[in-house]
């Protein structure tokens, strides 16, 4: 997988290997990008090259030095992971100030650099990111920072103008396609279509759907919308239940994509367009524009996509998608009236 993803953003691996060479490597850098491009992956491997003691040509670790098998192991003492202590929670104050009195210890080894990843950077509290600031302003020797994060404008402008940003961007479709069906060949191929199709083109979540079987709530997702927009179903139960069954952030992105290809749809007068779902996730495309407007459209767009960011914060989950089960039913209701 490390092979894989580094060669999907071969032109950031080799401007950061360039810039290393070059002693010029910024101590700090923020991966972004969509979720599933391999930004997590990226960071491994780009730390285990930093700390290895004989990389390539290329600047991929050889993977068999003492300092790769530390790492490879869990265990090199120059390095550092920092993540939330459960998931969907933020990054304490308290794991910042122990991270940072981390980075200020010597390291360990004098070949390779101390590197500390926080991921999601943008999990941080206010304290929390404030409290790294420091570290960022007065960097200490031979550390490198590396921040991820698939919502950086979640940081603060302190912390995001202190770092050099690497943007990764979605691998080709064809490049994306051929990996996955590299690592599951028993896979049809129209399932790795569907997959990726269901979550925007992104490989690693693609993987995890059909892995988890996660390719069937499509089509119960749309038929309870379906249900809602013809006056029938309560949108309080179904959100509950999609809460329990899926979990709301999962509920949330697959909404926010395909209200995309409905707007579309409804742009193009209902003709044809290329939607990013294919078959189940078009089939009421047809019944749903002729009951919708595109102006009201954009607006629930915008409501649900604010959802989307806060999908992971403190909110109470089912709230949220009682409130947009409701929105979704407004929506049918103005129009009528």
């Amino acid at each position: 997988m490390l092979e894989a993803v580094t060669h999907w953003h071969r032109s950031a691996w080799d401007s950061l290997w360039t810039a290393r060479r070059q002693g010029r490597l910024h101590h700090a850098l923020l991966l972004t990008g969509p979720r599933g491009v391999g930004k997590s992956v990226f960071a491994r491997a780009l730390s285990q090259s930093l700390l290895c003691r004989e990389p390539d040509e290329q600047g991929q670790a050889c993977g068999h030095c003492s300092t790769c098998s530390l790492f490879l192991a869990g265990t090199h003492p120059d390095f550092r992971w920092l993540q939330p202590l459960e998931e969907g929670k933020t990054i304490r104050i308290d794991q910042v100030r122990e991270l940072v009195r981390y980075v200020y210890i010597s390291r360990q080894y004098e070949v390779g650099s101390k590197v500390v990843v926080v991921e999601p950077a943008d999990r941080m509290t206010v304290e929390s990111a404030n409290a790294l600031l420091k570290t960022l302003e007065e960097p200490a020797p031979f550390t490198h920072l590396i921040l991820i994060s698939d919502a950086p404008a979640r940081l603060p402008a302190t912390i995001r103008s202190r770092c050099q940003a690497v943007p990764l961007q979605m691998p080709e479709r064809s490049v994306a396609l051929a990996w996955l069906k590299a690592q599951l060949p028993d896979c049809p191929e129209d399932q790795w279509v569907r997959a990726l199709d269901l979550v925007g083109g992104a490989p690693l979540v693609a993987m995890q759907r059909v892995q988890q079987g996660g390719l069937d709530y499509s089509t119960r997702l749309l038929d309870d919308l379906q249900t809602l927009a013809l006056g029938k179903g309560n949108p309080v139960q179904i959100a509950a239940q999609w809460r329990k069954d899926l979990g709301c952030a999962r509920v949330l992105d697959w909404l926010g994509r395909w209200l995309a290809d409905l707007i579309r749809y409804l742009g193009a007068g209902g003709g044809s367009c290329a939607p990013r779902f294919t078959g189940e996730a078009v089939k009421n495309l047809p019944m749903l524009s002729e009951r919708l407007d595109l102006k009201g459209l954009y607006g629930y767009w915008d409501y649900v996509r604010d959802a989307i960011r806060l999908a992971d914060s403190a909110v109470n989950d089912e709230l949220m998608l009682e409130g947009v089960l409701v929105g979704w039913c407004r929506l049918f209701h103005e129009r009528k009236n």
